[in-house]
């Protein structure tokens, strides 16, 4: 359901209303500055983050290791990524579909492709989340409900990373204690129910059930342990290639370390992040830097990849649509 004019003009003025301080030419040079501050400090921690990466290993092996993917192996990784993408645009479409909004699968697919794309380039983790939470709003849908459902998909996505970690704490005790997996895991979850009432106590969520909010909790934590499945199984595939391995169960205990890495706002995209976070947590099984690096680097150049193509796909798409027929 789209807005009509009228209501988008009302949605304006109530949008005013709400944040006075920002409309004016001086709250805008505020808004301005702190997003020219953040952005200048993420791209000092990628730098500085970069530089330890750097000293912790030898470029010359980490490219070898790199030299070895084959290119079955890569586009294994791309497609995978693209599964992963279409398993997060299925969440998030869930999710707002809870409030009895029309998000057609497509266009949530869409939106995901690109705010994936923008939260690994530009310098900010949450500005491609940030815009799919804006592009929302078009289908009948108020600002405060679209942002609950966007810290909604983003948390559970990280209580879901808890769960496989517990997952791997009792596959391999030995790597994590087991009651510090269950205090993180306790904590994103009671996180996520909290959001649950939240987004149940917005305009649009009102009339959600306690059955339905547990509905939804449940059918988008599988969807958020599915993807991280994928992941390890990029993982594990990668490994695979290389002249020492990781057992499966260490990747499951290990690697969603490097995932919530990648997402703490430090950096631009997770880079440099998710490659120390690799070479710290699989220093536990043995992996040498080199290769840790070169795993966690691969991860992400993938998913760059398969970002990019699909947001072109749907560009492209759209740019043929919109041409005139001769």
């Amino acid at each position: 359901m789209s807005l009509s004019p009228d209501q988008s003009n009302q949605h304006g003025d109530r949008m005013s209303g709400l944040y006075p301080r920002i409309t004016g030419r001086r709250g805008q040079g505020v808004v301005k500055s702190a997003w020219n501050l953040q952005s200048i400090a993420r791209i000092f921690g990628l730098l500085a983050l970069v530089f330890c990466a750097l000293y912790l290993v030898d470029l010359s092996e980490v490219q070898a290791r790199l030299a070895e993917t084959s290119i079955a192996l890569l586009i294994t990784m791309v497609g995978l990524h693209v599964v992963i993408i279409l398993i997060t645009s299925w969440r998030f479409a869930r999710s707002f579909r809870a409030l009895g909004a029309a998000l057609p699968l497509r266009d949530a697919i869409r939106l995901t492709f690109g705010a994936t794309l923008a939260n690994l380039l530009l310098p900010t983790s949450v500005a491609g989340d940030a815009g799919r939470v804006w592009g929302i709003q078009q289908y009948g849908i108020t600002l405060k409900s679209a942002v609950a459902i966007g810290v909604f998909d983003r948390v559970v996505g990280v209580a879901a990373l808890g769960f496989v970690a517990l997952l791997g704490a009792i596959i391999a005790p030995s790597l994590l204690p087991l009651w510090g997996i269950v205090g993180i895991f306790g904590v994103s979850a009671g996180i996520v129910l909290l959001l649950a009432v939240f987004l149940r106590r917005t305009k649009d969520g009102s009339a959600l059930g306690d059955m339905r909010i547990w509905s939804l909790f449940g059918e988008t934590a599988v969807l958020s342990i599915a993807a991280h499945l994928v992941s390890i199984v990029i993982a594990y595939s990668f490994l695979q290639s290389q002249p020492m391995t990781v057992a499966l169960g260490a990747l499951f205990a290990l690697f969603p370390a490097v995932l919530l890495a990648a997402s703490v706002p430090i950096s631009v995209g997770g880079w440099g992040s998710r490659e120390l976070a690799a070479v710290g947590a699989f220093s536990m099984v043995g992996l040498d830097a080199s290769t840790a690096v070169a795993m966690a680097f691969m991860f992400g150049v993938t998913q760059t990849i398969a970002a990019a193509l699909g947001s072109a796909g749907f560009a492209l798409k759209r740019f043929f649509r919109g041409a005139p027929s001769d």
